[in-house]
């Protein structure tokens, strides 16, 4: 496979395929020794030990969502995000975007709006991919250049969101 030219296949091992050469295209896949990961973003075991102590704090997280057919087939999302990704590692600040597909978040109460939006745009029996970051302007800017897509924000770790990087899917 010529990994210059993007391949936009969605099943199985091919959608992690599609994140990983995003991530290898960034580098040498050595941990960048200036890395300090972001205090929102709080590792699983940390994010437990902090709920058992009620001191974890709530964060404000944007997203895009839309099908995952198109965001993954037919728009160029993989450029995209490798781009971004590439220029985060160039000013040398974390990564704070991630890919979600079929997204938990979405059972919220608190994005009864998006459900709305969702179901009037016949988009509640498919599967769903979203883009999730703490960065605002990240969002809008991914929004203005994707067509199809609804955009919107949350408050995790603090309510009925507990994980919001989470899938319904299973990891495979």
């Amino acid at each position: 496979m010529d990994f210059r030219t993007p391949s936009y296949l969605t099943n199985g091992k091919n959608f992690m395929n599609i994140i990983r050469r995003i991530f290898q295209r960034c580098g040498d896949h050595k941990p960048n020794p200036n890395f300090k990961e972001p205090k929102e973003m709080l590792a699983v075991k940390e994010v437990k030990r902090l709920q058992k102590l009620n001191q974890l704090k709530p964060v404000n997280y944007h997203f895009i969502i839309g099908s995952s057919t198109f965001l993954l087939k037919n728009e160029p999302l993989e450029e995209m995000l490798r781009e971004r990704a590439q220029f985060f590692k160039r000013e040398g600040k974390p990564i704070t975007f991630w890919l979600v597909k079929s997204p938990e978040f979405l059972n919220s109460n608190q994005l009864s709006g998006i459900q709305d939006k969702l179901l009037k745009a016949g988009l509640s029996n498919v599967e769903l991919t979203a883009i999730v970051s703490v960065d605002q302007s990240f969002i809008t800017w991914l929004k203005l250049r994707l067509q199809n897509v609804a955009q919107g924000n949350f408050i995790a770790l603090n309510g009925d969101i507990l994980s919001p990087l989470a899938s319904k899917l299973s990891a495979q």
